[in-house]
C-alpha cells in the first residue's frame, strides 16, 4: 500500500473518476429516454421498418393528403363504393337497360322522360303520318280486271271497280287518186250513235279522213297530233289530212258521271305496191260501268 500511495497522482485519480462517470451516464441514457426527446434528425433513414410499428399505430389522420396513389392501394380489398350500385360500363348506364328518369335509354326501347324515343321501337307520332291515321291514305291496289275490261275506280281499301272495254274496227282499200270521194260511200269505221270516220282522199303524198258527229251537241272531240291535243267542241264535223305514212287520232267524250265513255279513234294508212291505199281504223271505248 505505501508503494501504491506513492504512485497515485492527481491526474490519475481524475482520469479514473471520469471513466466511471461516463460509463454510468451511458447506461442511464440507454435505459431511461424521456418522452419526446428523440427527434426526426436523430433517427437514421430506414431505421424504423414495418415490423417495428404497432398495429393500428398509423391512422388516417397521420397520413398526408394525396400521399397515397393507386399503385400503393390494393383495389381487391376495396368494396362497393357507397351510393353507387351501378357505375360506368355497369348494368345500367348510357345506352344501357335503364337511364335517367326513363324506363330505357337513348338507342334503347324507350327514352328520357318519354315512352319511346329516337331510334327506339316506337317514336313520337310513329302511328301517324302528318298527323293522319292509316285510314286517311290509299291502300295498296290488290284487285284486277278481266281481259275485256279495265280499272275504272280504285277504292280506299285497295279493291277496284272494272269497266267494260268495247272495241270497233274497220278497214277499206281504194285505188290511189287525188279526187274527192264521198265519205258516206267510203266508210272506214262506225261507232253507232257516236261518230263515223270515212276516207276522203288518198294518194302517194297525202291522205284525208273526215270524222262526223252522229250526236251533235252530246259528243266532245279532241284532235291529237304532234303539237298536242286541241279541243274541237261538241258540234264538230272535221276533216284531217296527214302523210300516208302517219296516222290520225281523235279522242271522243260521251255522257257524264257513271255513264261517261272515253273513246280513242285511230286511223292508219298504207300505200301498197299495186297502187292501192289501205285505211285501217280502230276505236277503243272505256266505260265507267262494268
Amino acid at each position: 500500500m505505501p508503494g501504491l500511495r506513492r504512485r497515485l497522482t492527481y491526474s490519475n485519480v481524475m482520469a479514473s473518476v471520469a471513466v466511471f462517470v461516463s460509463l454510468g451516464g451511458g447506461a442511464y441514457a440507454a435505459t431511461a429516454i424521456p418522452a419526446n426527446s428523440v427527434h426526426t434528425a436523430a433517427i437514421r433513414n430506414g431505421a424504423v421498418t414495418g415490423p417495428k410499428l404497432a398495429p393500428g399505430s398509423v391512422t388516417a389522420t397521420k397520413i398526408a393528403h394525396d400521399s397515397l396513389t393507386g399503385a400503393q392501394i390494393n383495389v381487391a380489398q376495396i368494396g362497393t363504393v357507397p351510393n353507387a350500385t351501378h357505375a360506368d360500363v355497369a348494368d345500367s348506364a348510357t345506352t344501357a337497360a335503364t337511364a335517367t328518369n326513363a324506363t330505357n335509354a337513348i338507342n334503347a326501347a324507350n327514352a328520357t322522360n318519354a315512352t319511346n324515343a329516337t331510334n327506339a321501337t316506337n317514336a313520337s307520332d310513329s302511328n301517324l303520318l302528318g298527323g293522319l291515321g292509316a285510314s286517311a291514305f290509299q291502300s295498296r291496289i290488290a284487285g284486277n280486271c278481266a281481259n275485256d275490261s279495265a280499272i275504272s275506280q280504285v277504292n280506299a281499301d285497295g279493291s277496284v271497280a272494272c269497266s267494260g272495254i268495247q272495241t270497233y274496227a274497220g278497214r277499206i282499200t281504194v285505188p290511189t287518186f287525188g279526187g274527192q270521194v264521198s265519205a258516206s260511200t267510203n266508210p272506214i269505221l262506225t261507232i253507232p250513235g257516236v261518230a263515223q270516220a270515212g276516207l276522203v282522199t288518198c294518194s302517194n303524198s297525202a291522205a284525208t279522213v273526215r270524222i262526223m258527229n252522229e250526236d251533235v251537241g252530246a259528243v266532245d272531240m279532241w284532235t291529237v297530233d304532234a303539237s298536242g291535243t286541241e279541243y274541237d267542241g261538241s258540234t264538230w264535223a272535221a276533216s284531217s289530212s296527214t302523210d300516208p305514212g302517219s296516222g290520225l287520232t281523235w279522242l271522243l267524250g260521251v255522257g257524264t258521271g257513271a255513264n261517261a265513255k272515253v273513246i280513242q279513234v285511230t286511223v292508219d294508212f298504207a300505200i301498197t305496191g299495186t297502187g292501192s291505199c289501205v285505211a285501217q281504223g280502230r276505236a277503243q271505248v272505256i266505260t265507267a260501268t262494268s
